[in-house]
């Protein structure tokens, strides 16, 4: 993988929020415990936002929030938020977090002496999902989102959220058809299922897109 370095500036609290916003969204299509069809607003109390969108506790969401975002912000901090979650708003939240997060910021690469938008952002979700800890050793452009996607979905969706971007205009969560049936009733397996997101099928299709709101 080309070595490029990641460029960075604080996120505004109006970019959380659309970040918020999109993470919803998307777990609206594959999580049926997810509120549909809300409209939340940056006057959202957090409680109303944490529940419609069936987050974990707060002794446990604010590690994975931290996580996300790629923050360190103690548990005193969230527990502030925490304890009147039901008076302070989004707006509350992406205040926080815009204080403490930061933006990768893309820029184009040259490749065969061409500047690229659409090959800086594939570099640059390899190498964001490299250090989350994914083996990218197999992503290409021409790989499938539809298998692969499936077991490390959260960490690609994160990251293609904090871009800004909202490349997937739908997305399906299915059993698998090209599995043993003793494999499809396994409940245990972590191969039953594959994700469908629509025309976007590809790393090539998702870069693409993603490059094109960038612009």
């Amino acid at each position: 993988m080309m070595n490029i370095k990641n460029i960075y500036r604080s996120y505004t609290p109006d970019e959380i929020l659309q970040i918020l916003l999109e993470m919803y969204r998307i777990s609206s299509f594959i999580d049926c415990e997810v509120d549909e069809g809300l409209e939340f607003t940056k006057d959202t109390t957090i409680y109303e936002y944490r529940t419609s969108c069936d987050l974990l506790p707060w002794h446990k969401l604010y590690k994975i929030e931290n996580e996300i975002f790629r923050m360190n912000v103690p548990w005193t901090v969230w527990k502030e938020l925490a304890n009147q979650e039901d008076e302070k708003t989004l707006w509350d939240l992406c205040m926080l977090v815009s204080e403490h997060a930061k933006k990768v910021v893309i820029k184009p690469v040259t490749i065969f002496g061409k500047e690229s938008l659409e090959a800086g952002v594939f570099l640059t979700l390899k190498r964001n999902l490299k250090e989350r800890g994914i083996d990218v050793k197999s992503i290409r452009p021409s790989t499938s989102l539809q298998h692969w996607g499936c077991s490390h979905f959260p960490y690609l969706m994160a990251e293609v959220a904090l871009t800004g971007t909202k490349p997937f205009e739908s997305i399906k969560v299915k059993l698998r058809n090209d599995i043993s049936f003793w494999r499809k009733v396994n409940i245990f397996s972590s191969n039953r299922y594959c994700i469908e997101t629509g025309s976007i099928k590809t790393f090539r299709d998702l870069t693409k897109q993603m490059a094109k709101e960038l612009a």
